[in-house]
């Protein structure tokens, strides 16, 4: 009995390590041309700032070429994931990102709202096997132009 107890616990705890947790950041980042940011809701966004990933052109340094990114926040670490494929099919978007070890892909259609344009979208994040996913949503960065 103690053993199945022991063994059923050991389960339990290692499926909170099948997440992973974007961690809200509350501006975007100084690396980038920010100009998309997407979170749990426009809502969010636009009351609170609470942004769980950016996409823009990166500020390559050391004589690089600038690239189009996504950055994320992982334990405590902004992860910068750098653009592999962008396709749009029947008006919606698909992005792949990829970098850290991470892989990052968006799926997100562009609406409109009174006078405002938002993006309705999920999004998949991958690091090894484990992968989670998030419905999102995001606009324009305004403040980045």
């Amino acid at each position: 009995m103690f053993k199945a107890a022991t063994v059923l616990f050991l389960i339990f705890a290692s499926c909170n390590e099948r997440d992973i947790a974007m961690e809200v950041t509350r501006q975007s980042s100084d690396m980038m041309n920010c100009t998309r940011i997407f979170g749990y809701s426009v809502k969010k966004l636009e009351e609170e700032n609470e942004i769980l990933i950016q996409t823009g052109k990166y500020y390559a340094s050391g004589g690089e070429e600038d690239r189009q990114a996504a950055i994320i926040k992982v334990n405590g670490v902004d992860h910068v994931l750098y653009l592999l494929t962008e396709k749009a099919i029947s008006g919606e978007e698909t992005e792949v990102y990829d970098g850290d070890g991470y892989s990052l892909s968006l799926r997100y259609q562009q609406k409109e709202r009174g006078n405002s344009i938002y993006y309705d979208g999920h999004c998949r994040i991958r690091k090894g096997i484990i992968i989670s996913e998030y419905k999102i949503e995001g606009q324009p960065n305004f403040y980045n132009y």
